[in-house]
């Protein structure tokens, strides 16, 4: 498997940002420059304004998620953190591309080094690797959760618990009596019975 990182200093042309924290939100107009690097020791999202080469705002990669808004519009996010020393909040921004072709462009490279950084994680101090992780993984223990849904993953099970009539008649009652709450909805199982109503609201 090749863990190394893609190719840095790819630059994409971004025709402005708007910075969310500020109120109002504040706009800063192109050109500037979106740039993947990990020169700071991790991997991070560099914006730098064109006519000084300077960076303007920088992204720690492990914690930051990109949506699209539009076409040529995305939204980025960075989470803040809270330790015994700091708190810093999260941060965003709007970004504005040229066209579609260059937004296209950027969304992938950001998913590409974006995997990296979960397939190398970090080193810890007795030696496991981490990825970055979410509160259900703060709260499970990896070994238990894969247990869990190993276990319920069978067609055994669920057909044993598709004939427990009360379970199974305790969810459709619900169902049927509610049905205007599950009208046009999408149900998803999140592995706590959840799957026989889902079957239900279908």
């Amino acid at each position: 498997m090749n863990n190394t990182l893609p190719v840095e200093n790819h630059s994409f042309t971004v025709a402005s940002i708007t910075l969310l924290e500020s109120n109002p939100p504040n706009v800063v107009s192109g050109p500037l420059s979106a740039v993947f690097g990990s020169g700071s020791g991790f991997p991070e999202l560099q914006f730098l304004v064109e006519s000084v080469g300077q960076q303007f705002l920088g992204f720690d990669l492990r914690t930051t998620q990109l949506f699209r808004l539009g076409e040529c519009q995305s939204l980025c996010v960075s989470e803040g953190s809270e330790t015994v020393k700091e708190k810093t909040y999260s941060k965003g921004i709007t970004i504005q591309f040229k066209d579609e072709e260059e937004s296209s462009s950027f969304h992938g490279a950001f998913e590409q080094w974006k995997s990296k950084v979960v397939i190398q994680g970090s080193g810890l101090p007795n030696g496991t690797v981490s990825s970055s992780k979410s509160k259900f993984d703060d709260k499970i223990e990896a070994s238990s959760a894969k247990m869990y849904f190993h276990y319920y993953g069978q067609l055994l099970h669920q057909q044993n618990m598709m004939q427990d009539y009360v379970r199974t008649g305790s969810y459709y009652a619900a169902v049927m009596e509610n049905q205007a709450d599950f009208a046009g909805r999408v149900v998803v199982d999140v592995g706590a019975g959840s799957g026989i109503l889902s079957l239900f609201a279908a």
